[in-house]
């Protein structure tokens, strides 16, 4: 499965990222010191005592919107983050952070199983 989150602004660090997940009390803690673009490929993660990591990494926004040409992004965004996850620790993880990283930076996400996109409040669907 796979998730992006659109940003115009990068998350500054791993604590207001995690920052942002603690304000609404869900149990995924990140276990890594960096994010992307500093690493990319997987980070750490624990949902309730259990292994939630996934892959994480900066994609150019333009191979996000020539894939998905059918999709109105609404953009251009100055950072588009890509999330990949296998397993259902990960799922639940990945749910909840490809919320929170949109609301913390005033984007949208998008989820491509759906076909569609949402504002930082998970409002305003934007349809394939």
């Amino acid at each position: 499965m796979e998730a992006y989150a659109l940003c115009h602004r990068p998350i500054s660090s791993i604590l207001e990222w995690q920052a942002s997940i603690d304000a609404i009390g869900f149990d995924l803690a990140l276990k890594s010191d960096q994010i992307p673009p500093a690493v990319s490929g997987h980070l750490p993660a624990t949902w309730q005592g259990r292994e939630a990591g996934f892959e994480c990494s900066v994609i150019p926004f333009s191979d996000l919107a020539e894939t998905y040409p059918e999709t109105d992004f609404r953009g251009p965004w100055a950072y588009a983050y890509a999330f990949y996850f296998a397993t259902f620790p990960a799922r639940v993880g990945d749910l909840d952070r490809d919320c929170r990283r949109p609301k913390a930076v005033d984007g949208r996400r998008l989820r491509p199983a759906r076909g569609q996109a949402a504002d930082r409040r998970g409002r305003n669907p934007l349809r394939s």
